[in-house]
């Protein structure tokens, strides 16, 4: 009995000693415990506490920022590059369309100027595609001390003639008009020849005596049996102190039966220009002629003979300037330089109001007007200019097209096509 108390109570020590032992160790393992910092001396110890609370300094707020998914991002820029470049093709498509459209009508401005032989100029009047011409020279006793001056102002303006250009000279005083023997009308340049133009002069010195009145009735009728292009009237006056406006208005009428006005295009068979001599003329003849049967310019009052030579050699300088100019404009225009192009063409058109090649300017400044600037008034206006200097001479597609912009700018544009009067 005893022994079963003793084992008992051993037994109950040996389980609370075994619990004590275990609070202990529970014990000692929740105290702080020392570590060695590994970058330290192994002595050095440190004790890991939390640090003191300390209040949060404020923040500002924070702004969310905005982030895209990689793929959206790179194909809206995909999207934008794509419909840049469309537009940057939509322009250039129209861009080159108004510039085609613009050169193709250019070549008729330079296209007179490839053959200059057809050009006439003396005594400060130019005439463009004169093909076929006859001087009418006056020899009546007014042109005494001018016909020696006024021969060698024709025969200048005949050696600067081309081959493609035939010319007569038919001197008339008193109402006669006298004729080489032979063809009359004969071929410039190399084929008349340095020896064709000697005789000439010295026919028209030598045989031909100054003398009496100067009606030219008779010269000018056979001046136009030629078929001439053009006649040009070199005299100190077609009429006497003693005529009357009577006078006139017959020689006039006669003329004017003998080139009449076409009634659809207003235009006259031969141009006629006057180069009037010395001497003011009270009736006024000379000067109504070229205004009624002439161009712009085709009349030129000389009062000194000398001004025959002084702006007889003027014409090859403006034909190399003005080639220049039309070259300018042309590359001007294909470049793309629209703006630049269309000063150019005006400068020409209004500098060179003589010339063939003002109205085609003219047709296509306003063409750019048009298309490029969409100014349908200033257009309209250019066109106007241009179809009044086409129709002068005698350029019938290009007045076409130019009247069709004046009546209606909105119609729609083709290049006009060559033609024996718009070559």
């Amino acid at each position: 009995m005893r022994g079963r108390t003793a084992v008992s109570w051993a037994m109950s020590i040996a389980a609370h000693g075994l619990l004590a032992l275990l609070l202990l160790s529970a014990g000692v393992a929740l105290l702080p415990t020392e570590r060695t910092h590994p970058m330290l001396e192994d002595g050095a110890a440190f004790l890991f506490e939390s640090p003191p609370a300390e209040k949060p300094a404020p923040q500002p707020p924070a702004v969310p920022a905005v982030v895209l998914p990689t793929r959206e991002s790179a194909a809206t820029a995909a999207i934008a590059v794509q419909s840049a470049r469309d537009t940057a093709a939509r322009m250039q498509s129209s861009a080159e369309l108004q510039r085609d459209t613009l050169t193709a009508t250019l070549p008729m401005v330079a296209r007179p100027l490839q053959t200059p032989s057809t050009m006439f100029a003396m005594a400060g009047i130019r005439l463009p595609a004169v093909r076929r011409m006859v001087f009418l020279l006056d020899a009546s006793g007014s042109m005494i001390g001018s016909y020696p001056a006024a021969v060698d102002a024709v025969m200048e303006a005949i050696g600067r003639l081309s081959e493609e250009q035939q010319f007569a000279v038919i001197p008339f005083q008193a109402g006669d008009a006298f004729l080489p023997d032979g063809d009359p009308l004969r071929r410039a340049g190399a084929t008349l020849g340095q020896r064709g133009r000697d005789q000439l002069k010295a026919w028209l010195i030598d045989k031909i005596i100054p003398s009496g009145g100067s009606n030219p009735t008779r010269a000018v009728r056979a001046a136009l049996a030629l078929k001439p292009d053009t006649v040009v009237i070199v005299s100190a006056g077609l009429l006497g102190a003693g005529d009357t406006t009577r006078d006139r208005d017959v020689l006039l009428a006669e003329l004017d039966a003998l080139n009449p006005r076409d009634a659809r295009s207003g235009r006259r068979p031969v141009v006629f220009a006057c180069i009037h001599l010395m001497q003011q003329e009270p009736l006024g003849a000379m000067e109504l002629v070229a205004r009624e049967h002439g161009l712009a310019g085709s009349y030129r009052f000389l009062p000194r003979l000398n001004d025959l030579r002084a702006t007889g050699d003027a014409s090859p300088a403006i034909d190399d300037d003005l080639t220049r100019g039309v070259a300018d404009a042309v590359e001007r225009a294909k470049s793309g330089d629209i703006a630049a192009a269309r000063v150019a063409l005006l400068r020409i058109g209004l500098a060179y109001p003589l010339h063939e090649a003002s109205p085609a300017a003219l047709l296509a400044a306003a063409e750019i007007s048009l298309h490029h600037d969409h100014d349908a008034r200033s257009a309209r206006r250019l066109a106007v200019a241009a179809a009044h200097g086409a129709r002068a001479f005698g350029l019938g597609s290009l007045q076409e097209r130019a009247e069709s912009i004046a009546r209606d700018p909105d119609a729609p544009t083709t290049p006009a096509q060559p033609t024996e009067a718009n070559p």
